[in-house]
Order: C-alpha cells, then structure tokens, then sequence
C-alpha cells in the first residue's frame, strides 16, 4: 500500500477548503434537493396523473424516462456534494481531502452520463411527436412499441449538440404542421371525420403546447452550456490549479439550475394548457376513460344539431 503524497494532500486541502468551492458546492446540494422537491410535489399533489392520462403511452414512456435522468442526476450531485462537504466540516487531516480516482468516477460518471441523456431524451420525444404528427389516423392504435424503439435508441445516441439542433428545429417545424392543420374549423367535413383521429390530433395539439417551450429551454441551456465550457476551458488552461476546478464546477451548476428550470416551466405549461383543454379523471377501466375522452372529441368537433 503506497502512502499518500504529502503534497497532494496539501493541494486537495487547499481546494476542498476554499470558500468559493464551497459555496459552489453548496448551491448544487439545493439545487438538486429543490428539484427533487418539485418531483415529489408533482406526485403528491396528483398533477403527474393528470398529465399521463390524456398523453400517448408512448410520450408517457419517454416522458417517465426523463423524468428518471434528472431523479438520477440530483441523486448522485447530492450524493456527490454530501461528501465533498463532510470532508470539509468533519476531517482534520490534509490527506483526509484526497479522493481516490475509482471513488470519484463512481459518483461523477453517472452524473455525466444523464447530463448526455438529457439531451439524447429531448431528440427521442422529437422523433415521437414527428411521428404521431405524420401518421395521425394510424397512430393511435400504437400502443407502447414506438416508446420502447426510441427508449433503445435513446442509450445509443453519440453527436448531442448536433442532435439538440435537430429536435429544437424539428419540434418547431411540428408545431407549425399541428397548428395549419384546423381541425376545429367550421369547414371540417363530416364524412371526413374519424373519431380516432380527431382525438389523436387534438394530443398531438396538446403536447406539442408543452413540448415546444421545453424544447427551446433545453437547447438555449446546452448549447450555451457547451459554448461557456469550451471558451471558460481555454481560459483556465494555464491557471491557477484552485481556480481551475473552482470555474468548473461553477459551469456544472448550469445543469442543476437547468432542472429547476424545466420542472418549474413544465408545471406553468400543465396549467395553462389544462386550461384550454377538458381533462377526465380516471374513474373506472383505462378503456372507459378513453371512450369518454373520445365522446368529449366527439361533441366538439362535430356538435349535435336539434
């Protein structure tokens, strides 16, 4: 067994103590507790059954799938930054500070990998959407097995900037397509009408409400996490070793703070589209449920004449 360099030991002291380390490390903890906060308000209060009774199950599958990354993610920063600050309050040895490398990648490669899945998920829920735009009639008698190709795919992808472009530019597109379509109109023929597909259109409608904005946040905080990443790294290449780690880890809070961010506008979003859109509880069978979902389609789109 070697015996730890006295010199690292001072150097890891010296970073782990400085008070703007610490107070970076500190504002991920809350971040990523406050996030799993909203998680669990978002359950408690019901309005993740809400949301997942009158989406596709296969948005559903995704949508749980992300919301499993950033679980994980929180998790693991807390875990994290748990540790970073019990060393600094309860150890007293310099070398007390070093942290052995199989340690450190255990919690901080987990971490990197949902920050990539982030992305990976928001470029999985484009090609959903794309699809149940473009086979509206047919899609939805496709119960889960859409959800569980790009789920697969999901765990393969590799370009993310590229493919963040593509899923931001693509949901735009899609949301142009959902809106030109006016299947509400007055124009709309009744011998043209499926029940099926007037009720697919309108949760294409819905989500795409939803997903859009979220699409847009996501992309505005890689892309410019990924810019400030690549100029901050070229500044601090020849740096002091303290001011090296301290400029990094303040980047890594733009994904904690990403989080919060997207949580909080998806619960503003849930309640302004819930607003514009009859929503019926859960109150027997999954097949009663959606027949009463068709009839409410039914009655909009083609009212009954006396």
């Amino acid at each position: 067994m070697t015996l730890p360099d006295p010199l690292n030991c001072t150097e890891a002291l010296v970073v782990s103590t400085s008070r703007p380390l610490v107070l970076v490390v500190t504002v991920h903890w809350l971040c990523s507790f406050l996030f799993l906060l909203i998680v669990v308000v978002f359950v408690v209060k019901g309005s993740f059954s809400k949301f997942f009774s009158i989406i596709h199950p296969n948005f559903r599958i995704l949508f749980k799938l992300a919301t499993f990354f950033g679980v994980l993610h929180s998790l693991f920063i807390i875990a994290l930054r748990t540790e970073n600050l019990r060393r600094v309050l309860l150890y007293e040895d310099n070398c007390d500070f070093q942290w052995s490398p199989v340690h450190c990648l255990s919690l901080k490669l987990p971490i990197y990998y949902c920050v990539f899945s982030f992305t990976a998920t928001h470029f999985c829920l484009f090609l959903e959407r794309a699809y149940a735009t473009l086979y509206t009639r047919t899609y939805h008698d496709d119960k889960r097995s859409v959800g569980f190709i790009l789920m697969t795919l999901l765990f393969t992808m590799i370009c993310a900037a590229t493919v963040d472009l593509i899923a931001t530019i693509g949901d735009s597109i899609v949301f142009r397509v959902n809106f030109k379509r006016r299947f509400f109109s007055s124009t709309y023929r009744f011998s043209n009408y499926s029940l099926s597909n007037s009720f697919q259109t309108r949760e294409n409608k819905m989500t795409i409400l939803l997903i859009l904005p979220l699409s847009i946040i996501h992309s505005s905080f890689f892309l410019s996490y990924l810019g400030i990443s690549i100029v901050m790294r070229s500044y601090i290449l020849d740096k002091d070793p303290l001011v090296h780690v301290t400029v990094i880890e303040v980047m890594q809070t733009a994904v904690c703070t990403y989080l919060i961010v997207i949580s909080l506008a998806l619960s503003y979003l849930w309640k302004r589209t819930e607003r514009q859109f009859t929503i019926v509880q859960d109150k027997g069978p999954g097949g009663e449920l959606h027949f009463e979902q068709l009839r409410l389609q039914f009655e909009r789109v083609v009212p009954f004449r006396r």
